[in-house]
């Protein structure tokens, strides 16, 4: 006698209720510092010998990058007449006097010293227009750098023009690579400075932040520090093909491409509402792309785990899929990943767009096929194999690419995110002159003492105190002085509005720097101002 179904009353089991997420949205908090003369903007001036340093390891940096080391070495005077000791002693007064070493401790020296003030003055936001000051030097200097060393090059091309034609013609040919690979060479250039300043805050400045301030404050300009641990920090955009191949992952750039960043971000807030309800507001969901480790609270590792959590999450996972798939953008998520050992052989002959669509258009495999034959001294072999790679993707192996690529895209939009408040910051007026400094936004110009060209002074300019007994009428004239610490009082008459103002420069911080005095010169701040960070909720 055949069996008779069995149907059990009663509704389906409850769906596992999804995990609570942690949100994050950065800004850059520079509470109870009051602007410039201008009311909108915060000076800060860099000393001569700062300046000069970075602008010389900036300098080196793009001229290594970018293979021009040997051109620019023709600089140099060649002394092959007179006695040898001449000689000697004119080569050892040609070699450069700074050197990486030199801007690594001007910066150290820098940094501390403004932690010192901050301290003093019981503001850390004081070390955080410091920090700001520095990015934007950064940034400004990397653009003006290169168009110096092409400037220089192309002043040593003329000497070329009537003699050693070949060798003319040789570096006339690196010169022109050199403004073709520019975006590759700033890359480059940027990482290496982000990898300084990295090393010199986990080695020096968070064990000297957390001595004199403790794990964490009650107001929000802590939080603002991982902001400039940005690997984006020194890129043009945030869109480097090789660098978030590296460090993230390559979405499309094109407008015809499937896996642009906009596309995967509406795509990716479309499952968190799937989870969470469609009430869920687009802040909300953007506060919590900030947080790379809500990926792997939501879909796991794609490894299946036996527990009541690991079970929801592979469910989550199996929808993750299935949405990847039917918006028709999961073989560009696989592409992604295998096309990354490809660019070492093949990039920049080949665009990196271009290659990664080959792994999953025929057409365009075939048309990067044939460039690689032209070329002569590549194989397609590393492209057939990761086309195979690519299709045999199937399964367990799919889910586990699916995850990665959630907690990959997380990662890049936070990223984002804290890119832009600074920005915001630094960038919003654009630097026309490194000496104006007053009429940029947290301007950064070169500034000292006469005769202190040694010194490494930061300047905190118009971040003051305004005291109620001190306000000017508007309109009025009021006295701007400036304070040596060692030198005589100068004073310098400017135009305000209900403001007055002392700056005091920072005292010698290398001195300071070997003494390991924790307290610089004295400075003035505003008691008012917006307080903000990157806030974080559980």
């Amino acid at each position: 006698m055949p069996r008779l179904p069995i149907f059990r009353l009663g509704s389906a089991p409850d769906k596992p209720a999804p995990p609570n997420l942690a949100a994050s949205t950065p800004f850059v908090s520079l509470e109870a510092l009051s602007v410039g003369v201008d009311n909108l903007r915060h000076d800060v001036v860099l000393s001569p010998r700062f300046v000069e340093l970075g602008r010389a390891q900036i300098g080196r940096l793009i001229a290594r990058h970018g293979d021009l080391e040997g051109l620019l070495s023709a600089e140099a005077p060649q002394t092959t007449q007179g006695p040898s000791w001449m000689r000697s002693q004119a080569g050892k007064a040609e070699k450069p006097k700074n050197e990486s070493g030199d801007w690594r401790s001007a910066l150290t020296g820098l940094q501390v010293a403004s932690l010192n003030r901050a301290k003093k003055e019981f503001k850390l936001s004081v070390d955080l227009l410091a920090r700001l000051a520095v990015t934007k030097f950064v940034r400004t200097e990397m653009n003006q750098q290169f168009l110096q060393v092409l400037e220089r090059c192309r002043v040593l091309l003329k000497n070329y023009d009537n003699m050693r034609q070949q060798k003319a013609h040789e570096y006339r040919e690196r010169l022109a690579q050199f403004q073709v690979r520019k975006r590759i060479i700033l890359r480059k250039t940027g990482q290496e400075i982000f990898e300084t300043l990295r090393e010199v805050e986990k080695s020096t400045l968070a064990r000297t932040r957390r001595s004199l301030f403790g794990e964490e404050t009650s107001g929000g300009s802590y939080f603002t520090y991982p902001l400039f641990l940005n690997r984006l920090l020194f890129s043009e955009d945030g869109r480097d093909d090789y660098l978030c191949a590296e460090h993230y992952v390559m979405l499309g750039n094109w407008d015809r491409d499937p896996d642009r960043y906009g596309r995967m971000r509406e795509i990716a807030s479309s499952f968190l509402r799937a989870q969470y309800g469609e009430e869920v507001s687009a802040e909300t969901l953007d506060s919590w792309m900030n947080v790379p480790e809500n990926a792997r609270e939501l879909v796991g590792t794609g490894t299946p785990e036996d527990s009541d959590q690991g079970m929801a999450q592979q469910e989550r996972l199996a929808e993750w899929v299935r949405l990847l798939e039917d918006e028709q953008v999961m073989e560009n998520v696989i592409a992604s990943y295998h096309v990354v050992p490809l660019l070492g052989e093949y990039a920049p002959r080949i665009n990196p767009q271009q290659l990664k669509t080959a792994l999953i258009d025929r057409a365009e495999c075939d048309r990067v096929e044939r460039m690689i034959q032209e070329h002569g001294k590549l194989s397609p072999n590393s492209l057939y194999a990761a086309v195979a790679k690519v299709a045999s993707c199937r399964g367990a192996e799919r889910a586990k690419v699916a995850a990665r690529f959630l907690g990959d895209f997380f990662h890049y939009h936070r990223d984002l995110r804290r890119l832009d408040p600074l920005r915001h910051r630094a960038d919003a007026q654009p630097t026309q002159q490194m000496h104006r400094g007053a009429h940029d936004q947290l301007g950064v110009r070169a500034a000292g003492h006469g005769g202190d060209e040694g010194r490494i002074d930061l300047h905190l300019a118009d971040a003051h105190l305004l005291q109620p007994a001190h306000r000017a009428v508007p309109g009025h004239e009021v006295v701007h002085a400036e304070l040596d610490a060692e030198g005589p009082q100068r004073v310098q008459a400017v135009r305000d509005v209900g403001r007055l103002t002392v700056q005091r420069p920072l005292t010698d911080l290398e001195e300071q720097h070997t003494r390991g005095q924790a307290m610089p010169g004295q400075f003035a701040l505003d008691r008012g101002g917006q307080a903000g960070a990157e806030e974080v909720a559980a």
